[in-house]
């Protein structure tokens, strides 16, 4: 009977309340972090999920790449280009256009007559090369 006293007592006691109250809340605590972590872990995987098919992609595209690479019709393209090849019996024909090159004859000409022109404007002095012509060459 003096025992089923003392149990009582301190089951009801508010020390053995304070108590559980505080060691379901270290439990709910624990549990939150658990639950957290477990969270971040499915993030982690799912990110590091989405990277390695990213990579198997990129990978994909360098083997086909390798492919086209070593093909014989890209190494011949490459040596017609780079190289300046040609297979027997084939002729090269070379097409420019003119026309393009005339214009921009004349656009250089008109550039190099209007710094010349700025230049003279701004300092009203002759040009250093032939400053120096002079020194050498010309009697003053």
């Amino acid at each position: 009977m003096k025992r089923q006293l003392f149990i009582k007592k301190i089951f009801y006691s508010p020390l053995f309340s304070i108590l559980g109250i505080i060691l379901i809340a270290l439990l709910v605590n624990s549990m939150i972090k658990t639950v957290k972590n477990f969270h971040q872990i499915d993030n982690k995987i799912e990110s590091l999920e989405q990277k390695a098919n990213h990579l198997e992609q990129k990978n994909l595209e360098v083997v086909n790449l390798i492919k086209y690479f070593k093909n014989k019709e890209f190494i011949e393209e490459q040596a017609r280009l780079k190289l300046n090849l040609q297979k027997k019996g084939e002729k090269v024909v070379v097409v420019t256009d003119n026309s393009l090159d005339d214009k921009n004859k004349i656009e250089d000409k008109k550039n190099s007559e209007t710094i010349w022109q700025v230049n003279d404007n701004k300092t009203k002095e002759k040009p250093n090369p032939y400053k120096w012509w002079e020194y050498f060459f010309i009697d003053n």
